[in-house]
């Protein structure tokens, strides 16, 4: 890309940083998606992390300090969550308290900031609608799926959901404590 003059020589270290990043993302993905084949739960895998993505992008949260952390520590997590749907009973009254859970934190605490990204005032104001919108979006998909009768399909939406919150309360913590 260099070579074809794609961007600029000086925009090279940091289009060097967006591709390692990029790889990163997708070596990370392809993991957890071969978890939930490994785990029989590859469709409902996939709904989680469709729906924990865009949510996460947004509503901030918990910032492992180094890559590898973060690649173990999301892997646990997503393990903890597709053990859930496999383990626990589905209850609806449980999914709707942690949908009522989550967007009370949301409306509190998105976006979370991390002490490496700090927000101006727009920006929070910004991340806050966007993660509503997002999370608006999700619950009235789980809405209908409910609706459908497509009950394990809404039940992943709200892991999904319920993934975002751990990682939002995780960085509200250490926020608090002073990492």
């Amino acid at each position: 890309m260099l070579a074809s003059q794609a961007f600029p020589k000086e925009d090279a270290p940091l289009v060097s940083f967006g591709i390692v990043q990029g790889l990163r993302t997708l070596i990370e993905i392809v993991i957890l998606l071969c978890t939930g084949l490994f785990m029989n739960l590859f469709w409902q895998g996939v709904v989680i992390l469709l729906v924990f993505m865009p949510l996460r992008i947004y509503a901030g949260g918990y910032h492992a300090r180094t890559p590898m952390q973060c690649a173990v520590k999301t892997w646990l997590l997503f393990l903890g969550i597709l053990l859930l749907y496999k383990l626990t009973p589905g209850f609806l009254w449980v999914q709707i308290f942690l949908l009522v859970i989550t967007g009370l934190s949301l409306w509190r605490f998105a976006p979370v900031e991390h002490e490496n990204k700090t927000l101006e005032e727009y920006e929070v104001i910004k991340y806050r609608k966007l993660a509503f919108g997002v999370y608006g979006t999700e619950t009235a998909i789980f809405v209908i799926l409910r609706l459908l009768g497509a009950v394990g399909a809404a039940r992943c939406i709200v892991l999904g959901i319920g993934m975002m919150l751990v990682i939002m309360w995780i960085g509200v913590g250490v926020n608090r404590r002073g990492r």
